[in-house]
């Protein structure tokens, strides 16, 4: 007996070493990822709110060279010094152009001979602008748009950035087109409150000169001597500056070559996240103990095999219930869904490619038909994947249901207004975590059969359709709908479109372009352009069978990584 009894003993110590080392392991390897997942959180959202920044500048920056060099490349924009009529014309364009946008205070142009055409500017007799910095500067290199440095309107005392081009005639050059742009909102854009108290963003070139600050005293002052540690075209980094330690997220501007960092000091990130830590291995080590404490007393408890499987079947009872219950998910979220083939007595042909990521997800696609016999058909992209997902998506289809309902003939910019205020108010007017912030990107449009026209506004989301062998994509404005930091009022343009014989339309949110293969790559905006561009010819179903036979090929064993959905239609 006693010999029995020194063997439990022995076997007994060593079960309780061994369970002290594998919980030990695990508290460890837990620490280490809780700190990790958290520190990767706010480097996420750091590099997030320098997203925002850079889509802005580089958006505003890519359009404004695209309408110089078109103005540029125009015959009586280069004739404009040397005739009289190309100058009228001329002058009634920059007018025109500088009214429709609000952030250009002077556009011009000058010539060899001293001429000069501007509408909102008095110009001295002796004025000659072939030695003015902005028309030497569009000499050094005639065939490339130019963005200049800051400079501050000395009648106004505005900061100013010249953005031109060399105007050029039988390979010569015979004048300069310059527009100075307000830095005015990119500033305020800049100087938006981080939820870091140390947090700031700014913009530098190439040279790391500051080019936008929300201290306007650093404009033109150099802040970076070193630029090789931004490696690639964006990124975040830890680095010191000015005897600090900070997470630096960066941006490169592919239309300006100018960088968008937003900086953090590494303190205020870590000791949050190191507290917390503390904390949980604090629970951790409690947790340890008591295991250890119960574990002894199971080893002398005999009824230890029957108390398991109790509880495993309760863990197959729970686990089970969990598994039935993301499957009721996805018939709720299906019911809310319009079959394709109910769509198809709308449309002269359709197709409907919905492919959660998890079985549900936050992506779906709304139909509701009106009084008059028009009708809309949206697609929208919540946050969130699975059954948060497809939560988000219930809602924001009864907020849908509830605006068309309630309020007839209503214009989509007003339709997307009201469900950016519903939404923020249903969601976000309570959570003052900046780590939850819920919205959505839609692309909407109104079809008129009478009027054999459709109508479409967007917010994130483009549309695309195809009209003899060409693809024009329409984009949604780049904002996201009902997020925190969202305003209360956006103007959406509404773009009609009068329908013609053989056009196709396609509505698609992000995850399609943004699926990665195995290296990596995304298919990319341009690769699916140019596969609707191959598709066009075939009907509906046919294109979708491309469309997921394309994705399978490119994913190449990949998990997906976000929810997808693409409409593809035809109208009568």
């Amino acid at each position: 007996m006693a010999i029995s009894d020194f063997k439990k003993n022995r076997l007994l110590s060593l079960a309780l070493i061994i369970s002290f080392i594998i919980i030990t392991t695990i508290s460890v390897i837990s620490a280490v990822y809780y700190y990790n997942t958290n520190l990767n959180k706010s480097q996420d959202y750091i590099k997030s709110e320098n997203s925002v920044i850079s889509t802005f500048i580089d958006d505003y920056f890519t359009e404004l060279i695209h309408i110089i060099e078109t103005f540029a490349n125009d015959k009586d924009f280069i004739n404009g010094g040397f005739s009289k009529e190309s100058e009228k014309k001329v002058l009634e364009t920059l007018r025109n152009y500088r009214n429709a946008n609000k952030n250009i205070e002077f556009i011009y142009t000058g010539y060899k001979n001293k001429k000069i055409i501007i509408d909102n500017w008095e110009v001295p007799e002796d004025y000659d602008p072939t030695i003015r910095p902005w028309y030497t500067e569009g000499l050094k290199d005639p065939n490339s748009v130019y963005i200049g440095t800051p400079y501050r309107e000395y009648t106004s005392k505005q900061w100013l950035i010249s953005t031109g081009k060399a105007l050029i005639k039988d390979g010569e050059v015979v004048g300069v087109l310059s527009a100075d742009c307000s830095i005015k909102d990119f500033v305020n854009l800049i100087n938006s409150e981080l939820s870091y108290k140390t947090g700031q963003s700014f913009v530098i070139n190439k040279d790391g000169m500051v080019i936008l600050h929300k201290d306007l005293e650093y404009i033109n002052k150099k802040l970076f001597n070193d630029l090789s540690e931004f490696k690639g075209n964006n990124g975040i980094i830890k680095s010191t500056f000015n005897s600090k330690k900070y997470y630096i997220a960066y941006t490169r501007l592919p239309s300006t070559g100018w960088y968008v960092i937003t900086m953090v000091e590494a303190s205020e990130i870590t000791s949050p996240v190191i507290k917390g830590v503390s904390l949980y291995s604090v629970v951790l080590l409690t947790l340890l103990i008591a295991f250890l404490y119960i574990q002894n007393i199971v080893y002398s408890n005999l009824k230890l095999k029957k108390t398991l499987e109790e509880k495993n079947k309760v863990l197959e009872k729970t686990n089970r219930k969990l598994t039935d219950s993301i499957n009721y998910a996805r018939h709720i979220q299906n019911s809310i869904l319009p079959s394709e083939n109910s769509l198809k007595n709308y449309f002269e042909d359709i197709f409907v490619f919905w492919n959660p990521a998890n079985g549900v997800g936050g992506d779906f696609y709304w139909f509701k038909q009106n009084d008059d016999g028009s009708y809309y058909l949206a697609i929208v992209d919540c946050t969130g994947h699975g059954v948060p997902g497809a939560l988000m998506t219930m809602t924001v289809n009864s907020i849908l249901n509830r605006i068309t309902e309630d309020f007839n003939h209503l214009s989509l910019s007003e339709i997307l207004n009201r469900l950016n205020l519903i939404f923020k108010k249903t969601l976000n007017s309570n959570k003052k975590d900046f780590r939850m912030d819920d919205g959505l990107e839609i692309g909407i449009c109104h079809i008129i059969p009478d009027e054999n026209r459709l109508l479409y506004a967007g917010a994130g989301i483009s549309l695309y359709y195809t009209n003899n062998g060409e693809v024009t994509r329409i984009k949604g404005k780049n904002i996201g709908i009902g997020y925190k930091r969202s305003k209360t009022h956006y103007d959406f343009e509404e773009i009609s479109i009068d329908i013609e014989k053989n056009m196709n339309f396609y509505l698609a949110t992000d995850g399609f372009e943004d699926q990665n293969d195995p290296q990596n790559k995304r298919f990319g905006r341009k690769k699916f352009i140019q596969l609707l561009r191959e598709i066009q010819i075939y009907p509906m179903e046919k294109q979708k069978e491309i469309l997921q036979k394309a994705l399978y090929e490119h994913m190449n064993g990949e998990e997906q990584r976000d929810d997808i959905t693409i409409l593809g239609f035809k109208l009568r």
